[in-house]
């Protein structure tokens, strides 16, 4: 993204941090992994995108390498294949996320077993 336009996702973004994760939930009080993306891309005008599973961003994604990820890019995790959760990277070895039920919405360090990176 375009750093005018990752400011503003980013802005939306930090907002929902501390929220609360509720399965199939796209704010603006609660969020799934893939309900934040949405809410947050569709919120900042970064991009108006449509509300899909983590796989259906996946598949939307072109792919990028990790050497090349930006902020606002998307990260990915898969287990044998089948995309199962969805982050926004924000930069710095950072992403925000909203976990489960027993952490919510955070900003943390990229975790470890990264499937992919795509950009929306």
């Amino acid at each position: 993204t375009a750093s005018g336009s990752f400011n503003s996702l980013y802005s939306v973004l930090s907002e929902q941090v501390s929220k609360s994760y509720v399965w199939g939930a796209t704010g603006p009080n609660s969020f799934d992994c893939s309900g934040l993306v949405y809410y947050c891309f569709n919120k900042s005008g970064t991009k108006t995108i449509d509300r899909l599973t983590a796989q259906g961003y996946y598949n939307a994604c072109t792919k990028v390498k990790e050497s090349d990820r930006q902020p606002g890019d998307l990260i990915f995790w898969a287990d044998g294949g089948k995309v199962y959760h969805v982050a926004v990277y924000v930069g710095d070895g950072m992403q925000i996320s909203a976990e489960n039920s027993n952490i919510g919405v955070v900003k943390k360090k990229v975790t470890s077993g990264v499937y992919a990176y795509g950009r929306l």
